[in-house]
């Protein structure tokens, strides 16, 4: 457990970021989508959430290194996505190599969720679990290719906001929907008092994250009038808690 005075300070700091992205969304003249500052506050939170696992991984050992470990990595490959979508100068419009990394960032929290607080898997590494899961990847790798980035080179933007985008948009949703379930299964069913900690906080940011991600998709598909762009903070939110729990390990 952290020290009281500095996890407060922590906590402070989160919630500058918080407040901060709050100012910048009600007071930016530019589109969400077109602001360096939100953006910029977007992927801050994912290097911070990235880095409190991080923390949690070095601080642990057996069971806790592997599951912060997993988790890292998922939170640098989501970081690595809204880079490349935020700051790639050609601004590509529909969807980019960009989504296929935010589509796999979830896998290794897949991984994650295999990992099991036991004296016999101390130190060791499932190399059959790992060798499925990089089956999913290439099985996923083929699907997008051949039926949503292939075909939305040549589309018209009609066609991948109204065909393509629900397509996707339901792919991620269901990916988020079953990785939580997963987690908070893993935390009834946990063995010890640290599986039940992982699993759960691990659950709680998921929760969130997907809640707030399946509110945004709607909003996008149906068209309906964003407001002061508030929507936005689905970028932030989620990872702000993400590394107030984590940190706490």
């Amino acid at each position: 457990i952290a020290p009281a005075s500095f996890s407060k300070i922590v906590a402070v700091g989160l919630g500058a970021i918080f407040a901060v992205h709050v100012i910048v969304l009600a007071t930016t003249h530019a589109s969400p989508d077109q602001s360096v500052a939100s953006q910029g506050l977007q992927i801050l939170s994912v290097l911070l959430v990235f880095l409190s696992a991080t923390h949690a991984a070095v601080k642990s050992r057996g069971f806790g290194r592997r599951f912060w470990g997993y988790s890292a990595v998922g939170f640098a490959l989501l970081m690595v996505s809204l880079m490349l979508r935020h700051f790639d100068p050609v601004k590509p419009e529909g969807i980019h190599w960009s989504d296929f990394v935010f589509l796999l960032h979830m896998v290794p929290f897949g991984l994650a969720l295999l990992v099991r607080d036991s004296p016999r898997e101390e130190g060791s590494t499932s190399w059959p679990r790992i060798l499925d899961y990089v089956q999913v990847v290439l099985v996923v790798a083929v699907l997008f290719v051949a039926f949503i980035y292939i075909p939305s080179r040549s589309a018209s933007d009609e066609f991948i906001i109204h065909s393509l985008y629900p397509i996707f948009a339901g792919v991620l949703i269901a990916r988020n929907v079953s990785i939580t379930t997963g987690f908070w299964f893993r935390t009834r069913v946990a063995h010890c008092e640290r599986e039940r900690l992982a699993f759960g906080w691990m659950a709680i940011y998921l929760t969130i994250y997907t809640l707030s991600s399946a509110l945004t998709h709607f909003i996008f598909h149906r068209g309906l009038p964003p407001g002061p762009a508030w929507i936005q903070l689905q970028g932030s939110v989620p990872f702000l808690v993400g590394a107030w729990l984590f940190y706490r390990w």
